[in-house]
């Protein structure tokens, strides 16, 4: 019995409804834990009062009647404007801390875990490295510059990989349940 066939025993192929799923379980999560700390660390880099921010609103919405070269001056003039894409970039690198980090640690997400799911080498179907981990995070990048048709082509191939599953070698099974 060769090493494919034992494993496709052992798991079956996790389909795309699950990986949304497991997906929407993570930013559940992560904006539940993110959220809070986002607030305090603004508090303490810019100060107690909102007012940058209600300044960065109104920015917007006296953009929706400014031309594409206005708009984008408007919004990187002002100090506030440049603290709320600075704390988005931070937030920005918390998610993608997360994912890189229980994708390499514990072989998924959380949100894969409560759905069942292991990211597994495509090849050997061992725990994927951290190298595979930074490869699928930079494939998802890619997933969002083509509109998400790279995660839809995973119910198209044959073992449910996506784009950035390519791209990193990777697979995401899930554990047949045992009869």
């Amino acid at each position: 019995m060769t090493k494919a066939s034992k494993i496709s025993t052992q798991y079956n192929y996790a389909t795309l409804n699950r990986k949304i799923i497991a997906f929407g379980i993570d930013i559940v999560i992560i904006t539940f834990v993110l959220s809070p700390i986002m607030n305090l660390l603004t508090m303490i880099l810019f100060g107690f009062d909102n007012n940058s921010f209600i300044e960065f609103d109104k920015n917007l919405q006296q953009a929706q009647n400014m031309s594409f070269t206005s708009i984008f001056d408007s919004l990187l003039i002002t100090v506030s404007n440049l603290r709320y894409i600075f704390m988005q970039f931070i937030m920005l690198c918390c998610v993608t801390l997360y994912f890189l980090f229980f994708w390499a640690k514990m072989g998924a997400s959380i949100g894969k875990l409560i759905m069942q799911c292991k990211i597994l080498d495509a090849d050997s179907y061992k725990p994927i490295t951290m190298r595979q981990s930074i490869k699928r995070m930079i494939g998802h990048i890619f997933n969002l510059l083509t509109l998400g048709i790279g995660l839809f082509m995973a119910d198209y191939t044959k073992r449910k990989q996506g784009l950035h599953d390519k791209f990193a070698n990777t697979i995401v099974v899930v554990r047949k349940k045992d009869r």
